[in-house]
């Protein structure tokens, strides 16, 4: 985020997370497991609208699409680069 400049529009597109679509959960629970992706359980309970906040970027629009969410923001100019 620290390279984005004030005005500037950041998107993600990934996998749904937990709680994003509640009849998929179950799914999103097997994958790491079935699939071998270690990180993948981590990714899911961590939902990206509050690490993106987190850096003190407002999401402006959350998407879902069957088993995707896009996620989108842009830099405020307030915001100061943390590192």
């Amino acid at each position: 985020m620290r390279v984005l400049k004030a005005g500037g529009f950041h998107g993600v597109l990934d996998s749904l997370q937990k709680g994003d679509e509640k009849d998929f959960d179950v799914a999103l629970e097997m994958f790491p497991k079935e699939f071998h992706e270690p990180f993948y359980k981590n990714y899911i309970e961590n939902p990206m609208e509050k690490l993106i906040e987190g850096e003190g970027m407002p999401v402006q629009n959350v998407n879902i699409g069957f088993f995707s969410k896009s996620v989108s923001s842009v830099k405020d100019a307030k915001v100061e680069a943390k590192h």
